[in-house]
């Protein structure tokens, strides 16, 4: 069975002159909803991340993945979390677990000491003719086979938190006005993730 993360995205702003985390995620309307549970919720969440990459989900709480260091153990949510984060995480109830959250500066303070990531497998003889000759890396491995020629190796990737803060940084650009990279550092722990996963 897979594991999947659910991930919410978070901002602190001002409310009533008091700094508040609220959700800042993209949400759509369902066509479909009629009021019912049969056709889901009114509005549809629409992750920052899509995906399943078990090397980003053991970095961020290990789960799944084999990362030599994670940003953290699991916190559970976070203070003040968001009224519709809280909500979602209750709906899973004892199946969502690893609860956890980062700002974006804790994330690229991680990213910035550990760029890459060590990755193992075995990989086919054409993939191991490329990564010894041209340190072109396996598009392709797995954990165990008897496939004749394939065998053992370890290489470096680029880690697969790079992506996802890439696009957090986005989306605090566009949060916050942000228009000169250089003032993403006034921001970066005015934006979190919040996350969980499910198996």
């Amino acid at each position: 069975m897979g594991c999947d993360i659910h991930l919410f995205v978070e901002k602190k702003t001002s409310v009533n002159g008091i700094d508040t985390w609220v959700n800042c995620d993209n949400w759509r309307l369902n066509p479909y909803y009629d009021g019912s549970i049969e056709n889901g919720r009114q509005y549809e969440h629409h992750s920052l991340y899509q995906g399943r990459n078990y090397g980003l989900f053991g970095i961020l709480a290990h789960v799944r993945g084999h990362s030599e260091k994670v940003i953290s153990d699991p916190r559970g949510l976070p203070s003040g979390v968001s009224d519709i984060v809280k909500i979602h995480s209750d709906h899973w109830g004892i199946d969502g677990h690893s609860h956890s959250y980062f700002t974006l500066r804790e994330l690229t303070d991680y990213l910035s000491e550990n760029p890459t990531i060590l990755v193992e497998g075995m990989i086919p003889p054409e993939s191991i003719t490329k990564l010894e000759k041209s340190g072109q890396t396996p598009t392709m491995s797995a954990g165990f086979t008897t496939m004749e020629g394939w065998d053992y190796r370890t290489w470096e990737e680029e880690s697969p938190l790079d992506r996802l803060v890439v696009t957090i940084t986005e989306r605090l650009k566009d949060e916050f006005f942000i228009f000169n990279d250089e003032k993403i550092k006034e921001f970066d722990e005015k934006i979190r993730i919040v996350f969980w996963f499910d198996n």
